[in-house]
């Protein structure tokens, strides 16, 4: 049978008897045997119920079989090497004669390096028993296959276009190629970290430029890591008081920051808006959208930056004060809500309804969107130079 076929039997649990691993390929041999280690004893009792024999005696391979397990269905004993026994012609017919009589309590493996001599009286003996098992080199598909499945224990997806791209650039040495899905996964697990970090420090400091000069600084560290054939953790030490102590160095944001960013998305917003009309022949709703976009500005935004400038950045971090900094944000979202219905309620009705045309609207906001941006260009770059989290950085 072939390691896919075994495995089958594995997972039906009607493994017992005799087994003699064989072929060329050594990765998934070796892999094979430790599902069946992992299946066959019991968790805790792995040392009380199996036997590891190097060119063992046919007398110590037949005591070690007889053995009872402990607390356990089976024991298993895996036999590497043989020279001293199928050498000897006494040795081996008393080896060959007691392979049909391993007990079922015993799983008996015979472990070959490479390909087995199929002229053996042994190999003959376990070919009857139906427990060769061979290990050959897997065809395309069914490399591809093992490739996709190797990333999903791994906790990954992949394509199987990548997978055959995989096996086409490493070939079809399953160790290696073992080696470098582990390797992939390990860089998918840092481009996690590093996710994970901007995004917490983008919710509780997000002036644009920070946010990008951290994420440059961290991809930066993981190439080193890589370099090293290592892995971003292992730079930065504990990523959650890495976090911590990241948000607890970086600035608070200043007023004229945290608005020119906040302005940008809403101009843009606007500018789209407005354009949307124009391309929809609607007029732009000046008395309505105008009054939301002083909400926005005059209540939403400062009080916004308010709050991080109140509450300690390091609290979105932290799983004890991350509920504390969730029930403030949510307090002020309720409180925008009331703001929004009341104005939506008594306001609004009492403004007249002015028209803007839909060009002097496209006009206004894309004027005021190149002007944010032109000065939140000239502001990071003398905000960049300065970079006050860099010793967080390099600790």
């Amino acid at each position: 049978m072939n390691h896919n076929e075994f495995v089958q039997t594995l997972k039906a649990g009607k493994v017992s008897g005799a087994y003699l691993f064989e072929g060329v390929e050594e990765n998934i041999k070796s892999v094979t045997l430790a599902a069946l280690r992992k299946a066959v004893l019991a968790d805790g009792l792995a040392e009380l119920n199996e036997s590891v024999m190097e060119n063992p005696s046919a007398g110590e391979i037949i005591a070690a079989c007889e053995t009872l397990p402990f607390a356990s269905d089976k024991r298993l004993v895996v036999v590497r090497e043989l020279n001293g026994t199928t050498g000897r012609s006494e040795a081996e017919e008393r080896l060959v004669s007691y392979i049909p009589k391993v007990p079922d309590s015993c799983v008996l493996v015979i472990y070959v390096r490479g390909k087995a001599d199929g002229r053996k009286k042994l190999y003959s003996a376990v070919k009857k028993k139906g427990g060769i098992v061979s290990f050959e080199p897997l065809g395309d598909a069914e490399l591809n296959g093992w490739i996709v499945r190797v990333f999903q224990q791994n906790g990954k997806k992949c394509a199987p276009d990548v997978a055959s791209l995989l096996s086409f650039t490493v070939g079809n040495d399953t160790a290696l190629l073992r080696a470098e899905i582990e390797k992939l996964t390990a860089l998918a697990g840092d481009r996690d970290t590093i996710t994970e970090i901007i995004s917490v420090a983008d919710n509780t400091r997000g002036i644009g430029y920070e946010i990008e000069l951290i994420r440059k600084d961290l991809i930066a560290m993981a190439a080193q890591a890589e370099a090293r054939r290592d892995y971003l953790p292992s730079v930065i030490g504990d990523v959650e008081v890495f976090k911590r102590n990241l948000l607890a160095s970086m600035p608070k944001p200043k007023f004229a920051d945290y608005m020119a960013d906040s302005l940008v998305w809403l101009c843009t917003f606007a500018l789209v808006s407005t354009a949307t009309y124009t391309v929809m022949g609607r007029p732009w709703d000046c008395y309505y959208d105008a009054v939301w976009l002083v909400l926005c500005i005059a209540i939403m935004m400062p009080s916004a930056w308010l709050l991080q400038r109140i509450v300690p950045a390091e609290w979105a971090a932290s799983t004890e004060k991350g509920v504390r900094y969730g029930a403030i944000t949510a307090a002020m979202m309720l409180l925008w809500f009331v703001e929004f219905w009341f104005v939506d309620k008594w306001i609004t009705p009492l403004l007249p309804a002015v028209g803007l045309p839909n060009l002097a609207a496209v006009i206004l906001f894309g004027a005021a969107l190149a002007a944010l941006l032109i000065w939140r260009n000239h502001r990071r770059n003398e905000l960049a130079e300065k970079r006050p989290w860099r010793d967080v950085m390099e600790k």
